[in-house]
């Protein structure tokens, strides 16, 4: 268990949710301003994720809001990835099944929700 016992899960997971906070917040900001000077309504809804990349190239704000929710939804699927990867590299088997299950459990549940 040499990764996961000198900090470097710790360090990794940290990273992945520092990031992805990071990356989500900018997305709101940027969507948020958008609104604001364009005088655009905020939406009530997302938009489908096939329309997303043609409401980028025309800057609209609710493309930079959905890309901030889905970078939300997918955070903690990265930092379960991050998870994994240490356990797997500490030889820990048994952990890194569990690991492997709750990835699982996220994945469908995100395709679920991005399928509605």
């Amino acid at each position: 268990m040499r990764h996961a016992a000198n900090g470097g899960m710790y360090h990794d997971v940290a990273l992945v949710l520092r990031n992805g906070f990071r990356i989500a917040a900018g997305l709101m900001i940027t969507g948020i301003i958008l609104a604001l000077v364009r005088q655009e309504p905020l939406s009530h809804k997302v938009d489908p994720i096939t329309d997303i990349p043609a409401a980028l190239v025309h800057l609209h704000s609710s493309a930079f809001i959905d890309l901030a929710i889905i970078s939300i939804m997918l955070t903690p699927l990265a930092s379960v990835i991050a998870i994994l990867r240490s356990f797997v590299i500490s030889n820990d088997r048994r952990f890194a099944a569990y690991t492997l299950g709750v990835l699982i459990i996220l994945s469908t549940s995100i395709a679920l929700s991005m399928l509605r």
